[in-house]
């Protein structure tokens, strides 16, 4: 791993939403390896995602050129991503296959949305080559009061920042976005079977809780939609994160509406 670390210049900041890395890419490999996949890309450490091969020494004036696959964490391919460069305002979508290419300035953000997902938006990133970056977005999933659904974490699902004091982040994270009529206490419960690799964690309004095989968080929500960070935490971390998915199950209950 000390070589490999040598090679990756890396920084995290935390900023809403938004994850910042140094990947620099070296031949026809990516050398951010574990961060990559840390990201929320697909990792170059899983074999997933490569950078091409360079045919200059460096990123020209004119931009890099960033191309990749998007699919739905766990699934299939996704056509009609539109993805957007932060540094340059240029954008693409997908074609049928979940392949994009845009070129971009050398230092950026990537943003990716599509109806019916959640967004993700990646960055800052310092290239110094053209690069490939293999990106899952996960479907919107919400849930009421008084319902139970199914659900599942991969390895691949997406990072995000918590709205906390602290700034975590939450990853291999599912979002659970839970819809009210009116302001109302809930009890949020979640269990899964539990596993020597990984535990699940669950941020509700910047507060967190863990549990050994479930979680029960009560909270007091405001009308509209809130959102659920459910993430999974390995006990392994390696290059390539080890952890198969991990299913669980979400239900809620309103206790009373709030005065």
């Amino acid at each position: 791993m000390g070589n490999f670390s040598a090679a990756i210049g890396a920084r995290f900041a935390a900023e809403p939403a938004i994850h910042k890395m140094r990947c620099v890419m070296r031949g026809s490999f990516c050398v951010a390896g574990l961060l990559v996949s840390v990201c929320g890309l697909a990792a170059c450490g899983r074999g997933a995602a490569t950078a091409a091969a360079p045919l200059s020494p460096g990123a020209s004036p004119a931009g890099v050129s960033v191309s990749g696959v998007v699919r739905e964490s766990g699934a299939q391919a996704l056509g009609g991503v539109t993805v957007r460069a932060a540094g340059n305002g240029e954008s693409a979508q997908t074609d049928g296959r979940g392949v994009y290419r845009l070129t971009t300035a050398a230092r950026t953000s990537l943003e990716f949305t599509k109806p019916g997902y959640e967004m993700q938006r990646l960055g800052e990133f310092e290239f110094n080559r053209d690069a490939t970056l293999d990106v899952q977005l996960q479907k919107i999933i919400t849930i009421g009061p008084g319902e139970r659904i199914a659900a599942a974490i991969f390895a691949d699902d997406g990072f995000y920042t918590v709205v906390s004091a602290s700034g975590e982040t939450c990853g291999p994270c599912k979002v659970i976005r839970l819809r009210l009529a009116a302001t109302a206490d809930v009890d949020v419960h979640i269990r899964w079977e539990p596993t020597e690799s990984a535990s699940l964690v669950t941020w509700i309004a910047g507060a967190s809780r863990t549990g050994a095989s479930e979680i029960t968080f009560p909270a007091s929500m405001a009308a509209g939609e809130t959102a659920i960070y459910v993430g999974a935490r390995s006990r392994q971390w390696t290059k390539a994160f080890p952890m198969s998915a991990l299913p669980f199950e979400i239900s809620t209950l309103r206790r009373s509406s709030a005065p």
